[in-house]
């Protein structure tokens, strides 16, 4: 996206896949960044910025089909599967 016209919208769009990212590994947002606020995992990083695309490509809907209703897009899943941690509530 160029220029600022979507600044505020990209932070929430930022904010809400930090969410959807931390919820699909039943942690904290806290436990995916460091002290600084870095992302602790690049896999974590990367799952957040493809989540805030398809947010930004499709804020109301899925025309494609890539994901079922109510769960992260198969990219996503795919990145972070490997560091959820089924056990949490």
């Amino acid at each position: 996206v160029d220029g600022d016209d979507y600044d505020d919208a990209i932070e929430v769009l930022i904010a809400a896949a930090s969410e959807a990212v931390a919820d699909y590994l039943k942690v904290s947002t806290d436990d995916l960044v460091d002290s600084g606020g870095d992302a602790i995992e690049a896999r974590v990083e990367w799952a957040t910025i493809v989540l805030v695309g398809y947010y930004l490509r499709n804020p109301d809907a899925d025309p494609d089909e890539e994901f079922e209703r109510g769960y992260l897009p198969k990219p996503i899943t795919a990145l972070r599967y490997p560091m959820r941690n089924p056990t949490r509530a």
